[in-house]
Order: structure tokens, then sequence, then C-alpha cells
């Protein structure tokens, strides 16, 4: 599958991003790409990229990326609403029983207590001793 992305060459600290396309299943890590069309800064307003060939790449099949969608909306090269960029990772695994949860409030992160039984089994309809009992065990 063709996917039109970013790839970064700028040096540390300072980043740079060529626009190519890339056969997902063969340059997955070796960097390889088939074409160049274009280059973004994010810290400056350079941003420059071959409409037309980006153009031609869609319409033989090529996904494109959502931080490139967003950019090519943004010049004016393709037409539709931003897409909403989310982290993959929601949940992160920290010490034995617990998980840290992201929640959204300025990068706060909440500590959650597992107790080992699924939600499902802990009903309104229990005693309330034996839901105390579930939740502390």
């Amino acid at each position: 599958m063709l996917i039109i992305r970013f790839t970064r060459i700028g040096r540390k600290h300072d980043p740079y991003f060529r626009l190519v396309v890339v056969d997902s299943r063969k340059a997955l890590r070796s960097g390889d790409y088939l074409e160049n069309l274009g280059s973004y800064n994010p810290r400056g307003e350079d941003q420059k990229f071959d409409g037309e060939r980006v153009k031609y790449w869609i319409s033989k099949g090529a996904q494109v990326s959502d931080s490139a969608f967003n950019a090519l909306v943004d010049a004016k090269i393709l037409s539709g609403k931003k897409r909403k960029i989310t982290s993959a990772e929601r949940k992160k695994p920290s010490e034995e029983g617990k998980a840290v949860e992201e929640n959204g409030n300025g990068g706060e992160d909440k500590i959650v207590q597992n107790s080992g039984i699924p939600e499902n089994e802990i009903t309104e309809d229990a005693p309330a001793e034996e839901q105390e009992k579930a939740g502390t065990e």
C-alpha cells in the first residue's frame, strides 16, 4: 500500500520534514521513498508541496497520513475537515496492579488501582459487603 507521509530530516531540536510517498511494505524503517513531494518546516512558514503530484498519487490509491492531510488542507491542496490526531497509547502500564490513565487535563495523570475483578461482576444488586470486598481485593 502506498502512503503519503512526513519523514523527519531535521537535526536534533530543529525539526524539518519531507513529504514523501512510501511503499508501506518495503520502507517501514529503511527510509526509502518513491518520490519527494515537498518539504515542511513546523517552526516557520516554509511549506513547499507539489500539489499536482500529491493529487496524482492519491488518484493512484495512495493513502495520506493524518498529519500530512492536515498540512495539505492548510496549504489548500486538499479540501475537507482536518483530521483529529490522537495518541495511540491511552493507558500506560506503570507498577504491578496499577495503571496510569491520561485524563487530558494538562498532563496530570491519575493512578487507578486494579482490583482484578471485572466491572461487570460488581452489580448494584449485590449486597454492600460483597461490593466492598470486591473493591478492596
